[in-house]
C-alpha cells in the first residue's frame, strides 16, 4: 500500500482534526480536559501579570531585630554610718567595718548611730540594719 505525501504532516493534521472534534463535543471527556488545561494556563498568565503590578502584595517585612541585652543595674553604693561614743561622733564608717567597731567595744546596743536617711541619732539596738554587727550580751551570772 502506497502513501502519497508526507506521513508526518498527515499525522499532525489528524491530531489537529481530532482535537477540534473533541472540543466541539460538549459532553465528551476530551472537551473537558481541553477546558481544564486552558483554564490552568489562563490562571498562570493572570497570576504572573498581577505579580508585577503595583497592586501586588508587598513582600513580608523582615523580622524585628532582637532587643539589646539589658545592662546590669549599677551597684548599690555602700552605706556609711556615724557612731557616737566617748562624747564624740566618729565616721563615716563603712557598713562592712561595723563588726570590727563592735569587737573593739565602740558599737553596742546603746551606742547612738546615724546614717543618711535617718531623721536623727538612734540607739543601735533599735536599728535592724546594724543588729548583725552587735555582739550579743550574755546573761548575768548573778544567782547562777
Amino acid at each position: 500500500m502506497g502513501t502519497i505525501g508526507d506521513p508526518r504532516a498527515y499525522g499532525q493534521f489528524q491530531a489537529a482534526e481530532s482535537l477540534a472534534k473533541a472540543a466541539a463535543n460538549p459532553g465528551g471527556a476530551a472537551g473537558a480536559g481541553l477546558g481544564v488545561g486552558a483554564g490552568v494556563a489562563l490562571g498562570q498568565q493572570i497570576a504572573h501579570t498581577l505579580a508585577h503590578t503595583p497592586w501586588a502584595a508587598a513582600p513580608p517585612a523582615p523580622p524585628a531585630p532582637p532587643p539589646p541585652p539589658s545592662a546590669a543595674p549599677p551597684p548599690v553604693p555602700p552605706k556609711h554610718w556615724f557612731l557616737a561614743y566617748g562624747g564624740t561622733a566618729h565616721g563615716p564608717i563603712a557598713e562592712s567595718a561595723l563588726a570590727a567597731e563592735a569587737q573593739a567595744g565602740h558599737l553596742t546596743r546603746d551606742t547612738l548611730v546615724w546614717r543618711e536617711g535617718l531623721s536623727g541619732w538612734v540607739r543601735a539596738g533599735h536599728v535592724p540594719e546594724v543588729a548583725f554587727a552587735l555582739v550579743p550580751n550574755p546573761p548575768s551570772l548573778a544567782g547562777a
